[in-house]
C-alpha cells in the first residue's frame, strides 16, 4: 500500500502542475495567498472510490483502486481535486455534485466523466478479513460476549484469555515474514476540545497492540489508530465500546463517592486508564516474556512509520484529583471490554 500511496500522491502533484491555476510547495496547496496541506490517504469502504473532507482538507482513495489503468486512476484523482476547488470557490455551498462542482470541472477542461459521481469498474470493493484473522476475531468475539457477565472473576478471565489470544496471534504474525499484514490507520474518535474520557481512550487503545495518535484541524480534533489490519480492527470496536461505557462508569463513581467537577472527572478517567493498564501489564507478563514483546513492539514502530515519520508528544499539566484519581484507578481494574463485532455491508461513488 506504501508504493500505492507513493503513486497517488505523484499523480495528484502531477494533476494539480499541469492542469489547474495552484500552486504546489512541498506538500501545501496555495491558492490566493493561503496555503493548505495536501493531505492524501488510502482507505476501505464497500461502496465508495474516493472522497474529499473539507475540514480536515483531506483526499481518500480505495485501495481497491491500486490495479486500475493510469488514466482511469487519474480521472478519479481529478473528481476529488474538483472537490477540493470548488471548495475553495464557494465554500460549504460549493460541496456535492452541484452546479457549481460541474462549472469547476469545465474551468479545469474536464468533461462529465470528471464530475460524474458514479463510475462502472470491474472491482470489488468488497472489504474481506483474511480467513485467520476471522477466526481470531470470531473467537474474541465468543469471549468477549462472556466478559459481558454479571459474574466479575467469570468476566476477568473471558478478558484476560480474550487478550492473551490477540497476544499470541500478534507474536505468530511477527513469525510470518511471507505474508506481513497491511498497515492501515482508521479514525476511531473525533470532537471539538479534547476530554479527559479522550484521552483515557487514548492511554487504554496502546493496551491493544495499536498506535493511537491524536491530531488537531480547524475546530476539533481526531484521533487515529495505526497497525496490523486485524489489530486495528478490533482495537475500533474497543473504542466505540469505551466511547459509550466510560460514560456510564463515571456517572456510577459520582454518584457513589460523590465526585463533582471537571478537575474530578478528568482525575477519574487518568485513574481508569491507570488502574485498566496496570491490571494489563500484569495479564501480559503472564502470558509471555518482556523480550518475546521486543519485536512486537519494533513491529508496531514500524506500522507507525510508514504513516508519520515524526510524532510531537503532548503533555498536561492540569491538577488532578488524587481522590478522583485513586476511584478511577479501582474502575479501570475492573473493567472489562465487551464490544459486539459486527460485518460490514456494500455500489460504488465518488464523493
Amino acid at each position: 500500500m506504501k508504493n500505492f500511496l507513493t503513486q497517488i500522491k505523484k499523480l495528484t502533484r502531477e494533476i494539480i502542475h499541469q492542469e489547474t491555476e495552484l500552486e504546489l510547495r512541498r506538500e501545501r496547496i496555495c491558492y490566493q495567498g493561503f496555503s493548505y496541506p495536501l493531505r492524501v490517504v488510502i482507505f476501505e469502504h464497500p461502496t465508495n472510490l474516493g472522497y474529499f473532507k473539507s475540514d480536515l482538507y483531506e483526499f481518500g482513495f480505495h485501495k481497491g483502486l491500486i490495479n486500475l489503468p493510469t488514466n482511469t486512476l487519474k480521472n478519479i484523482i481529478r473528481h476529488e481535486l474538483a472537490h477540493f476547488l470548488c471548495y475553495l470557490q464557494y465554500g460549504c455551498a460549493g460541496l456535492g455534485h452541484s452546479s457549481e462542482f460541474h462549472d469547476t470541472c469545465r474551468q479545469c477542461g474536464w468533461d462529465k466523466n470528471i464530475w460524474a459521481a458514479k463510475i462502472e469498474l470491474s472491482i470489488d470493493l468488497s472489504i474481506h478479513v483474511a480467513d485467520q484473522t476471522s477466526k481470531i476475531l470470531e473467537k474474541v468475539k465468543k469471549l468477549l460476549n462472556l466478559a459481558a457477565s454479571s459474574n466479575q472473576h467469570e468476566a476477568e478471565i473471558a478478558t484476560i484469555k480474550a487478550n492473551n489470544l490477540l497476544l499470541k496471534y500478534n507474536l505468530e504474525q511477527i513469525q510470518d515474514s511471507e505474508h506481513p499484514e497491511d498497515t492501515i490507520l482508521k479514525r476511531v474518535l473525533t470532537g471539538k476540545r479534547l476530554s479527559g474520557k479522550d484521552k483515557a481512550i487514548y492511554h487504554i487503545l496502546q493496551d491493544f497492540f495499536v498506535y493511537p495518535v491524536f491530531n488537531h484541524f480547524r475546530g476539533g480534533f481526531y484521533l487515529e489508530i495505526i497497525g496490523s489490519k486485524s489489530n486495528v480492527h478490533f482495537a475500533e470496536y474497543v473504542s466505540n465500546f469505551l466511547t459509550f461505557q466510560l460514560d456510564h462508569l463515571w456517572k456510577q463513581a459520582k454518584t457513589e463517592n460523590n465526585l463533582n467537577g471537571k478537575r474530578e472527572k478528568n482525575s477519574f478517567y487518568q485513574g481508569l486508564a491507570q488502574g485498566f493498564t496496570e491490571k494489563n501489564k500484569i495479564a501480559t507478563s503472564n502470558a509471555c516474556t518482556n523480550k518475546e514483546l521486543i519485536p512486537l513492539n519494533l513491529q508496531l514502530e514500524k506500522h507507525k512509520q510508514q504513516v508519520y515519520t515524526r510524532i510531537s508528544q503532548q503533555s498536561s499539566q492540569a491538577k488532578t484529583s488524587p481522590k478522583a484519581t485513586g476511584i478511577g484507578r479501582l474502575f479501570g481494574k475492573k473493567l472489562t471490554i465487551n464490544p459486539a463485532i459486527k460485518s460490514g455491508a456494500r455500489r460504488m461513488f465518488l464523493k
